[in-house]
């Protein structure tokens, strides 16, 4: 597919994003935040240093070959403490918003709908924040007012998109960045960081008229992965205006949701996440050793390890997206080619130490804060349960092929069956003719145990070959249906 066709396919269906009202953040071009911001890197024994200073770092130094020791990280800053007399000013024109109605109002009883364990570990969770590497009160503040300076400068809505095509799907991907996470001191959420990269993936199949069909969304969310990501394109839940689906955005973490709402969100809590990870290992080990046994996914493991935070998609603040509020600018198209997405390994925002990585600013699109590839780069299809879905002009093919499959095994097995049959009844005879003739005890009891043997295949077989009738009908039905 040629670069004029993404991009025109990633403009057709390009997402409309609601946020919340007081939401400070938006996604815009990321290569002005590199602008303002210096480049670093800690390295073991020698300390932190400065690698490129403020108006040095843009996608081209960023995508530069470094090489690092083990344990190195590399790391934008984008801001520096502000003086008590400008955050007095940002905290008074933040009191004038609210006067004026236009902040964010949280509302009363945020952890009524949750417990009194789960209370008690929000608490918890507070407190680990005096002792942990965080990032400082005022971040926020600074962030929020470098960001409305850049966009008062050059007014800037930007998305890059990735268009992937794997098996039968296509698949759009849109990234947006973020200046600032400010979940935890703006929405009591988990936590703040710099850098923000979110993501919306629309898969897409081409169908018999040669166009380009949607038929799935997955919403990126936190951390999650799996099915519950994603929506039929035709789901009642799926908002769209035209050919472009709705998001909604929660406040502050930028997590996207299919409908308005405030979400309870359960995250590990962070200084019991490498105990829970544990458990998730040995489950696994336990499942391949007994081949079935008690498994760990990524939402399971006991209450104590989960605090409840909530996501504020309200949808009543800023739209963008076409005939919205803003509308989206010339979109800018992605791929390992581009040395910033595929080579730049470190993170898009301050490094504040966190032994449980939360509060330290992400990696990129392609990259996790690890410096590893992130799963929905590689494996977009897997990543929300895709992997096991047929495009709807594959899946009526593929549905008869499975019908002859199943009718073929079901003959063979008939054939079979009555081969068994024939020698059950074979043996019968010749155990009746064995019977009051004690030379013949020994084989006698080999005839009695075959067939005992023989009952129980032949059982099982014609099980199977019920089940398989069974089947083979229910698979005319849905292709007669699709």
């Amino acid at each position: 597919m040629k670069k004029e066709e993404r991009i025109e396919l990633l403009k057709r269906y390009e997402p409309i994003l609601r946020f919340t009202q007081g939401e400070l953040f938006f996604p815009f071009d990321a290569e002005r935040y590199l602008k303002k911001s210096s480049l670093w890197a800690y390295r073991p024994g020698v300390g932190t240093e400065k690698i490129l200073k403020e108006g040095e770092v843009n996608f081209e130094t960023l995508g530069k070959k470094r090489s690092e020791s083990f344990g190195s990280v590399q790391y934008v800053k984008f801001t520096d403490p502000l003086k008590v007399a400008q955050y007095a000013r940002y905290k008074l024109n933040q009191l004038r918003k609210e006067q004026r109605q236009e902040a964010f109002r949280a509302g009363p009883g945020r952890l009524a709908r949750v417990g009194y364990l789960a209370r008690m570990l929000d608490a918890l969770f507070s407190l680990t924040l005096l002792t942990r590497g965080r990032v400082a009160g005022d971040t926020a503040a600074a962030s929020a007012m470098s960001y409305r300076a850049m966009q008062d400068e050059r007014e800037s809505f930007q998305y890059y998109g990735r268009v992937v095509q794997e098996k039968d799907w296509t698949v759009l991907q849109y990234w947006y960045f973020y200046a600032f996470n400010d979940w935890r001191s703006g929405y009591y959420g988990l936590n703040d960081h710099e850098g923000d990269w979110e993501m919306v993936n629309i898969y897409l199949y081409e169908n018999e008229l040669g166009d380009w069909a949607p038929e799935w969304l997955a919403y990126a969310s936190h951390d999650f992965e799996g099915d519950n990501l994603r929506r039929r394109w035709d789901d009642s839940q799926v908002e769209k205006v035209g050919e472009h689906p709705v998001v909604y955005v929660g406040a502050g973490s930028h997590a996207s949701f299919f409908q308005a709402g405030e979400y309870l969100t359960e995250l590990v809590f962070p200084p019991l996440s490498p105990l829970l990870n544990a458990m998730r290992r040995i489950s696994k080990r336990v499942e391949r050793l007994l081949g079935d046994g008690p498994s760990v996914d990524q939402h399971s493991g006991p209450d104590l390890f989960y605090v409840p935070f909530v996501d504020y998609a309200r949808g009543d603040g800023l739209s963008i997206g076409r005939r919205q509020d803003q509308e989206w600018d010339e979109p800018v198209l992605i791929s390992e080619k581009d040395r910033w997405v595929s080579r730049y390994r470190g993170l898009w925002g301050l490094w504040t130490k966190d032994p449980v990585m939360s509060e330290n600013a992400p990696g990129g699109p392609m990259h996790d804060r690890y410096g590893g590839v992130r799963r929905v780069w590689y494996d977009p299809l897997g990543w929300a349960g895709m992997n096991k879905i047929s495009p709807p002009n594959k899946r009526i093919a593929r549905t008869k092929q499975r019908q002859h499959a199943i009718k073929a095994r079901r003959k063979a097995k008939e054939i079979g069956l009555a081969e068994k049959n024939n020698e059950l009844r074979n043996l019968e005879l010749e155990a009746r003719a064995m019977e009051e003739r004690p030379h013949l005890q020994k084989q006698y009891a080999r005839h009695t145990e075959r067939m005992r043997q023989l009952e129980e295949e032949i059982r099982a077989e014609k099980a199977q070959i019920a089940e398989d009738r069974a089947l083979q009908g229910a698979l005319k039905r849905y292709a007669d249906r699709m």
